[in-house]
């Protein structure tokens, strides 16, 4: 089977049929320089699936009699020839009617269709009852395949071991520690913020032996650019995370030593945004539908994001590279989901940046939402910042210090939906 796509910019148009069939080429009409990286691309992912896909690119005139005969060229050239017509000009289009009838009674067994993402519907353009796949072929992307076909790359660490993407194990264990840590943050989100911010500045200052990191008051203080050390702890945190078994702090007039858990326990408690992050993260990977089958196909958290996908000599992706991270990236079958998570205060140029990191890696199919636990009603500034994440499409959570689990999963399963 040939299977002929119309370009578009869209990515993931040029590349669904291959998700739910493997043909021997495909063909992608449009501009040749455009295409060829995408080739590169899409050969990428579909060779990490074992798949040996032949891409090949071809350009398509704007007259419409020349458009044409080189349709029929396709057709004459390959057997079993299936367009796409979710993408493609009225030229194209106009010209593949022409080429449909030419060829109508010859044997070459042309099929047409059309894929609605939206309600997971494939449409029998040429009217003839039969189909290279149905509306019940399960379509899937992983994150990193999605970030692949629009040309990027995740990057997990570089040569000298430090790490982007942090690969989470989500075992039972660690997941109801999740749930303990946020329990404690979500009561105060302000003074867990002030609490774990100290965490790192200890983490980042102190000497670190396993799980246990030591400094001094001087260091620390000098670190910190402060005078009053009691400031720097907030018992009512401090005592809740010690009763929960996630971590000691021991102190004496001359150091304070930190000790966690593990190491995972550790990466929570010393960042401020972590925990909130977790929640949303651990939710969506375990959220099921009225059937009980999971809902998002593959879901990630921290996400770092080569645009370009092209690393230096060193198999780094450079200084003057264009790299964003996402909080919690999912993939619900083949839709993109970005979801940017803030548990303190925030401007509005973060929506744009959400907005525009969407759109790159996941064109007009892409779902983009903000979990938050810090926007209150009140406020003229507030209420201008609730109205552009409305008028920019952004779905918001919108969590506070009452919200259960259950309304955080209510909101993902609408985020889904």
């Amino acid at each position: 089977m040939t299977l002929i796509e119309f370009f578009d910019d869209n990515h993931l148009e040029n590349v669904y049929a291959c998700l739910a069939v493997v043909p021997k080429k495909v063909v992608l009409i449009g501009a040749a320089k455009k295409i060829s990286r995408a080739i590169e691309n899409y050969s990428k992912v579909f060779g990490g699936r074992g798949l040996g896909i032949e891409f090949v690119s071809k350009f398509l005139p704007t007259g419409l009699s020349d458009a044409a005969d080189v349709l029929s060229e396709i057709v004459e050239e390959n057997d079993n020839c299936v367009f796409d017509i979710t993408g493609g000009s009225e030229t194209a289009l106009t010209a593949l009617g022409i080429v449909y009838e030419r060829y109508k009674n010859k044997g070459k067994n042309i099929q047409i269709h059309r894929y609605n993402f939206n309600t997971n519907k494939l449409y029998d353009c040429d009217g003839d009852n039969r189909s290279v796949f149905d509306d019940k072929t399960e379509l899937s992307l992983s994150v990193e395949e999605n970030v692949r076909i629009y040309g990027g790359d995740v990057i997990y660490e570089d040569s000298d071991g430090d790490v982007f993407t942090f690969l989470w194990d989500m075992n039972a264990a660690f997941e109801a520690d999740v749930d303990r840590m946020w329990r404690i943050a979500q009561k105060n989100q302000r003074e867990w913020n002030k609490q774990i911010n100290i965490f790192e500045a200890i983490s980042e200052c102190g000497v670190t032996n396993g799980l246990e990191t030591t400094v001094s008051w001087d260091v620390l203080a000098h670190h910190l650019q402060i005078n009053k050390m009691p400031d720097v702890r907030i018992w009512s945190i401090i005592n809740a995370l010690e009763k929960a078994g996630l971590m000691k702090l021991f102190e004496d007039d001359e150091v304070v030593s930190l000790k966690f858990k593990d190491a995972q326990v550790k990466r929570c408690l010393t960042k401020a945004g972590q925990v909130l992050e977790m929640k949303i993260y651990k939710e969506m990977k375990n959220l099921r539908d009225k059937h009980g089958s999971f809902v998002f196909s593959d879901v990630m958290n921290g996400v770092q994001i080569d645009w370009d996908g092209r690393l230096d000599e060193n198999g780094e992706s450079g200084d003057i590279e264009t790299k964003n991270e996402i909080d919690v990236f999912a993939v619900k079958n083949v839709t993109p989901v970005f979801v940017s998570c803030k548990n303190g205060s925030f401007e509005a140029d973060e929506l744009y940046k959400l907005r525009t990191v969407a759109e790159r890696f996941g064109g007009r199919y892409a779902k983009v939402a903000l979990a938050v636990t810090s926007i209150p009603e009140t406020l003229k500034k507030n209420q201008i910042l609730r109205q552009r994440i409305k008028d920019m499409k952004i779905a918001l959570i919108d969590i506070t210090k009452d919200s259960s689990d259950e309304e955080i999963r209510r909101a993902l399963l609408n985020l889904a939906k």
